[in-house]
């Protein structure tokens, strides 16, 4: 969740722009070579362009995006970019729950059809995260391939409180945690736009129930001590700031969850409701 690697800036750069051109009569040699030129402004600018920039191909825009349209699809000439970009990915980046089926161009490509088919412009994502923010701005998400968060630093809070046998959740970003100031307001920004704390109170309700079944533990303590391995494992596994890292997080500084719960939990006798966030 959150970010990715770099995809192959050698492809991006040759391979890439090399297809486009050679599949599309309206794209000339000197056209690939203004390509080359501006997808190398945006990898050296990490993951933005302005308008000087685009202005080059600017006759050329809706060409190019029409190229996407028509040949980045399955079986389409470009389809080995779709390919490459959903492989390796099992998550959507900006979620982290659902699988990527489709690819979000981070620039919008009807604003710059120029990146309508550059690979570092494309960025894996379920069908709800890519249709939410296509009604934003870009200068308002993280970008998945580009920015990068403090190590170490937690910014994804998670508050669980146990209130008439049920668990109230709620989710934010502290942007306090992100020294890059920028960034932690596109991280907001992103959490807030694409209704991230109402999908998470959803999916969490289901994980903690499930995760509460499997805790083996006879003493507070023995409760503790798992679910700081839990949190160190999930680190490991998702990365600090995932939102499942964050619910573990989440239950650790709940002071209302104890031996007790987990047994009532694991007998039905409480029931695992999601509440509304406080």
């Amino acid at each position: 969740m959150w970010i990715l690697d770099i995809p192959d800036i050698s492809k991006a750069f040759n391979e890439d722009v090399d297809e486009l051109v050679k599949h599309c009569r309206n794209l000339s040699t000197h056209d690939g070579d203004l390509l080359k030129k501006l997808y190398k402004k945006y990898n050296i600018c990490k993951g933005k362009v302005n308008a000087v920039d685009l202005n080059p191909l600017s006759s050329k825009k809706n060409i190019i995006r029409d190229q996407y349209i028509s040949k980045i699809k399955e079986k389409g000439t470009l389809s080995f970019i779709r390919k490459d970009l959903l492989r390796e990915v099992s998550k959507c980046p900006f979620c982290g729950i659902n699988e990527p089926v489709t690819l979000d161009h981070y620039m919008d490509k009807s604003l710059y059809g120029q990146l309508a088919c550059c690979r570092l412009n494309l960025i894996p994502s379920c069908w709800k995260c890519n249709h939410t923010k296509a009604k934003k701005t870009y200068s308002d998400f993280v970008h998945a391939y580009y920015d990068r968060f403090d190590y170490g630093k937690f910014f994804f809070v998670t508050t669980i409180k146990i209130k008439k046998n049920k668990f109230v959740m709620d989710f934010c970003i502290d942007k306090g945690a992100i020294s890059n100031k920028d960034l932690a307001d596109r991280t907001a920004s992103q959490f807030d736009n694409l209704l991230l704390c109402k999908r998470y109170r959803k999916e969490a309700t289901k994980f903690l129930l499930d995760y509460v079944k499997t805790l083996i533990c006879s003493s507070e303590k023995s409760l503790k001590q798992m679910l700081k391995k839990t949190h160190k494992d999930y680190i490991k596994k998702y990365g600090g700031n995932h939102w499942k890292t964050s619910v573990i997080r989440g239950l650790i500084n709940c002071n209302s969850f104890n031996l007790s719960v987990v047994q009532n939990i694991q007998k039905h006798k409480v029931r695992m409701e999601n509440g509304i966030g406080a």
